[in-house]
């Protein structure tokens, strides 16, 4: 919702197979009420796999940037030979996107590009908004805190206290990464607090 999703959207959740991460998007997707939540796996041709996914005509798409950089180009060029398609979005999940792809995603494409932030003992810790000024954290689901050995750092590691989690709770986890936080309120009216992630170490 935070990306503007909604019940008018067609969501394509892109792996390198359906049984990975991308079964838990479809299912929060599913929830949300939007028109179509399906998993699509990438085959060995980047090609095939993009003209599997314009077929869809999906109006957005969720993906992991390693796998989004194989079928990068298929895209560029998918697209640029259905005028007509209704890709609007990109959501990515899991690793650090390159400036260039997104610069690519966003002004080529014209595509409105999200950065996912979570981590595999947690789960989703935040989401980019629509005003696009740093990822905001979940505090309903997380107790986050900063924690610098130096006080003059610009950067810090997150430390996460889960509130929620039955099954393994953590308590002042390191992540490892290490985050800038964003200072004043969001233009979206959001009141969680932003960061940007500079680092992480898996």
């Amino acid at each position: 919702r935070v990306c503007g999703l909604g019940g008018q959207d067609r969501v394509a959740c892109l792996d390198t197979g359906p049984l990975t991460l991308m079964v838990s998007f479809t299912r929060a997707l599913e929830e949300m009420g939007v028109a179509e939540a399906y998993a699509l796996s990438t085959g060995p041709d980047p090609t095939g796999t993009v003209g599997d996914l314009l077929t869809l005509d999906p109006t957005a798409i969720v993906t992991v940037p390693s796998v989004l950089e194989r079928c990068l180009d298929s895209l560029v060029q998918g697209l640029a030979r259905r005028p007509r398609a209704r890709l609007r979005s990109l959501v990515y999940v899991g690793e650090p996107l390159r400036d260039r792809t997104r610069a690519i995603l966003a002004d080529d494409l014209g595509l409105e590009v999200f950065a996912y932030y979570g981590a595999s003992e947690t789960s989703a810790l935040g989401i980019e908004c629509r005003a696009h000024d740093g990822i905001h954290l979940f505090t309903d689901q997380n107790y986050l805190e900063i924690s610098s050995e130096n006080p003059g750092d610009t950067a810090a590691n997150l430390l996460v206290t889960t509130l929620h989690q039955e099954g393994l709770p953590l308590l002042r986890y390191d992540l490892g990464d290490r985050v800038t936080v964003r200072p004043g309120r969001c233009a979206c009216g959001l009141p969680d607090p932003r960061v940007d992630v500079v680092g992480r170490t898996d």
